[in-house]
């Protein structure tokens, strides 16, 4: 099984397996990479590039480190490597991996020059100090990412708008806050771009939203407007196309989804945040402010075909979500997966009354893959910053209870095989009090709903609202199914009744789940470990 699924990630075909299983077949590929007669650069690069399209950001490290760590250099794979490590938050390990990807691929009279991985790593460079910059609101970062995008861009002009028009971005957001480390001339920079792109807008989905983000620097708003709606209905075009176009609105242009204001950048932060949830049914959280959905008239318009979803919904959801970390290696900084507080209602004497939820394949010095606790880190992306505004991490401060994971879909008995750790933190956020548990489970009636609010693929904190269907329990309740679409990095999610409650610990997915009466075969699912068997294994919550 392992071989067959790692032979498909070599083949570059789409991935459909639980985390870990993918984390297994990588260890079989790494294994086989040390073996006559191993595995080629392209065959690695075209796995890791899988990888990487599928959101198995840490699969793909572990491969590429790997194979790297036998010597290889082949640059596409260590770009691949390094896009992995952004991805997954190690932004100084992949800064120091593109400065040498750079130095070496830089032309000299000797070398031929490398020009599209040389261009894909400075593109790299440029995101790393934009996502800095995004961390910290240093002005430097903001300089650094430009001139990596800029640079880049440079390289080869004709084939590097995506290059170009984050440049664009940078320098808008220069110019907004009267920095004068600028000698490109915007304006200028724009309509040598949209020159190169327009003749050419149709034939890619992603030259699109190049025109609508250079309509908007141009102040072109309308035009920018019928440019987003095309990328939008564009064949292919995917909802992490969709979340791509929506965060740079909301963190470089500045953009407010929900505030009533009427500047360009809300307005197209707005369509796309009304298509993510109509369309798709997925929101990033941080694109809920507090403070605009006090005053918004424009959120009920966005969740208009979501029910459930009224302001007083949506108040209740940013509360809970205060509670829900997000769990980084100390060692390398890879974000990998999420857990929450939970309130205890009637705590031991001396024992904590606020613990921390996740899964033991996530958290665990038993479990092959897990972070052990001397490891591990915890941050709350709706909790406080430092004073240069970045994250505060809390340690473990001990493991109190865990239980290993089981197989997907496979009854047993209530108290066993609960994939959960359970743990003392270091400290917690002042205004995260731990989320309630739930007194009993939904209905299976068809109605009843499953939200699931967590770190996909290690990215910022979202919901996911598509179908969020409640499908079944096993015979003693230990495991529930739903069609709540989720992703790698959502191990140890929460998942949510209707009134914002606890009900179970997410832990899995799989296209082909068993279904509890083995005569109805397989189905879609994830899956979740419910709080009654918790509470069984563990002791009252």
């Amino acid at each position: 099984m392992m071989s067959t699924l790692a032979d498909a990630i070599l083949r570059g075909e789409s991935i459909c397996a639980e985390p870990w299983k993918v984390a297994e077949a990588v260890s079989v590929l790494v294994e086989r990479a040390r073996t006559a007669p191993g595995l080629t650069a392209e065959q690695v690069a075209t796995a890791c590039g899988t990888l990487n399209k599928y959101r198995n950001y840490e699969a793909c490290r572990n491969l590429a480190s790997g194979w790297t760590a036998l010597g290889n250099t082949d640059p596409t794979v260590r770009r691949h490597l390094a896009q992995a490590q952004i991805n997954l938050g190690m932004l100084d390990a992949a800064d120091a991996l593109l400065r040498e990807l750079v130095d070496e691929l830089t032309p000299s009279e000797q070398a031929p020059v490398e020009g599209l991985e040389l261009s894909e790593a400075r593109g790299l460079q440029g995101r790393v100090a934009k996502q800095r910059f995004v961390a910290s609101r240093q002005h430097k970062a903001l300089e650094t990412a430009f001139w990596s995008y800029y640079d880049g861009y440079c390289e080869d002009k004709g084939r590097r708008a995506w290059l170009g028009v984050n440049a664009v971005a940078l320098l808008a957001r220069a110019e907004a806050e009267r920095l004068a480390f600028r000698t490109v001339d915007l304006k200028e920079l724009v309509e040598e771009l949209e020159s190169q792109v327009r003749p050419v807008a149709s034939q890619c989905f992603w030259n699109l939203a190049i025109m609508s983000e250079l309509s908007l620097a141009a102040n072109r708003c309308d035009e920018a407007e019928f440019w987003l709606y095309r990328f939008m209905h564009a064949p292919g075009c995917t909802p992490f196309a969709l979340e791509s176009y929506e965060r740079q609105l909301r963190e470089i242009w500045g953009a407010r989804p929900f505030d009533d204001a009427e500047r360009c950048q809300d307005r197209l932060a707005r369509i796309l945040a009304r298509q993510l949830v109509q369309k798709f049914s997925t929101l990033s959280v941080t694109a809920l402010d507090a403070e605009d959905i006090r005053k918004s008239q424009q959120l009920e318009r966005v969740f208009s075909q979501q029910g459930a979803f009224s302001v007083d919904t949506i108040h209740t959801l940013l509360k809970a979500c205060k509670s829900v970390g997000c769990i980084s290696s100390r060692t390398t900084g890879a974000r990998m997966g999420t857990g929450f507080l939970v309130q205890r209602s009637a705590p031991p004497p001396g024992e904590p009354s606020v613990l921390f939820v996740t899964n033991a394949h996530v958290l665990s010095e038993e479990v092959s893959g897990a972070l052990p606790r001397d490891d591990a880190l915890v941050s709350f992306e709706l909790g406080p910053r430092d004073g240069d505004g970045k994250l505060v991490y809390y340690p473990i401060k001990r493991v109190i209870y865990t239980s290993p994971p089981g197989e997907l879909g496979m009854p047993g008995p209530l108290s066993e095989n609960l994939d959960v750790t359970i743990a003392e933190l270091e400290g917690l956020p002042v205004e995260a009090k731990g989320l309630g548990v739930a007194t009993a489970l939904p209905l299976i009636n068809g109605r009843s709903k499953a939200y699931v609010v967590g770190h996909p693929s290690g990215a910022a904190l979202q919901i996911a609202l598509h179908d969020s269907t409640l499908l079944a329990y096993d015979e003693v309740r230990r495991l529930l199914h739903y069609r709540t679409p989720t992703e790698p990095g959502s191990s140890g999610s929460p998942v949510f009744n209707e009134n914002w409650r606890v009900i179970a610990l997410h832990h899995g997915g799989s296209d082909v789940m068993p279904c509890f009466h083995p005569e109805t075969g397989n189905y879609q699912a994830n899956e979740g470990i419910t709080f009654k068997a918790i509470a069984e294994g563990f002791g009252p919550l």
